[in-house]
């Protein structure tokens, strides 16, 4: 299927009802203006002025607010991502027609389901696998480019297999990703790199446009899994 009949559809999906649909990817949004440094430095900030505990020594020194620093960012990227992939698995529903007018809680669904171990472990297992490879020069690089392209649809897949409850494992997951893109690894490839006009554009004016490429991308992800992957 053409590129352009792909996210013709995706903006379809997205023009209902837009605001409320850009507004589930709001926290992926808001890091990418004012970036995740400035939030955490206001948190602890807040704290360090707020010291109703009397706290002093190391518990007052830059070491620990550094330490802190570092605990918060790992929470907030984990947070992040859950909800992020909460956003997508309701980009699957509305791209589906299932949902037309969504509510930010339900990008919260992950918790209140329990799915939020299932949805760790998957990037947690990603994210080692090309960690490691990247570490080995060239040859690594070139399998973690491979699996990364075989693993493109383990989120959407995720979704599927949670709610047609037949969920086994992650290594299922990705799995059935790896052969669902058997022979489309390059294509997929070809498509995402066709939004990389409006990645530079997105960094060039700080973040701002993505309150249109965000939810614009993730909708032309989910139009893929939809009419090429199935």
């Amino acid at each position: 299927m053409k590129n352009r009949v792909l996210k013709r559809d995706a903006r379809e999906a997205l023009k209902q009802n837009f605001p409320q649909k850009m507004f589930l990817f709001i926290i992926s949004i808001i890091s990418g203006i004012t970036g995740v440094g400035p939030i955490l430095e206001n948190i602890i900030k807040f704290f360090a002025d707020h010291n109703k505990m009397g706290l002093s020594g190391f518990w007052t020194t830059p070491a620990f607010g550094k330490s802190m620093e570092l605990v918060f960012l790992i929470l907030f990227v984990i947070f992040a991502k859950i909800v992020s992939t909460g956003a997508i698995f309701v980009y699957i529903n509305i791209f589906r027609g299932y949902v037309i007018k969504p509510s930010i809680r339900y990008v919260f669904a992950p918790f209140l389901d329990k799915d939020v171990v299932k949805i760790l472990s998957l990037n947690v297992t990603k994210g080692l696998a090309y960690i490691l490879l990247a570490l080995i020069p060239f040859i690594g690089w070139g399998i973690g480019l491979y699996l990364a392209l075989g693993w493109s649809q383990a989120t959407y897949i995720l979704f599927d297999q949670l709610d047609n409850g037949n969920y086994q494992s992650i290594w299922k997951v990705l799995k059935a990703s790896s052969k669902k893109m058997r022979g489309k690894r390059w294509d997929y490839l070809g498509y995402r790199l066709s939004f990389i006009g409006w990645e530079l554009l997105n960094i060039i004016f700080i973040g701002v446009i993505g309150f249109w490429t965000i939810p614009y991308i993730n909708m032309s992800l989910v139009a893929y899994y939809e009419k090429v992957i199935i």
